[in-house]
């Protein structure tokens, strides 16, 4: 099971869409583009124009696995839906995972500043 430990989190206005939870979101509250920035991870199911949806900044996020899974080491991108995938060239890094983790799985996302691979 993942755990997490907010260093810093803040909210955001859920956009026109609904949202799932344990994935990363944008600033203006929805997900990013496959590979784009984020702002954080939206903490819990949140209906569209929730006005302080939680966003976990910086620190543990627990964040649904995208297909392919991560392995142990991996740098972390979003996918288009905000679910956690392995980053590749030109992606945002959103953060660092240290064990494997398969499609579905609820990982640990050690988070972190958002430079590209």
């Amino acid at each position: 099971m993942a755990s997490f430990r907010s260093l810093m989190t803040d909210t955001v206005k859920v956009g026109s869409s609904d949202l799932s939870g344990k994935r990363f979101v944008t600033y203006d509250g929805s997900y990013p583009t496959a590979g784009g920035d984020a702002w954080g991870v939206l903490l819990f199911d949140s209906d569209a124009g929730i006005q302080d949806a939680t966003v976990i900044l910086f620190g543990a996020a627990p964040v649904e696995v995208g297909e392919g899974g991560l392995s142990a080491g991996d740098y972390v991108a979003s996918d288009a839906s905000g679910k956690a995938v392995t980053a590749t060239t030109g992606d945002y890094i959103l953060g660092t995972v240290k064990r494997a983790y398969s499609a579905g799985d609820v990982a640990t996302v050690y988070m972190f500043a958002h430079p590209t691979a």
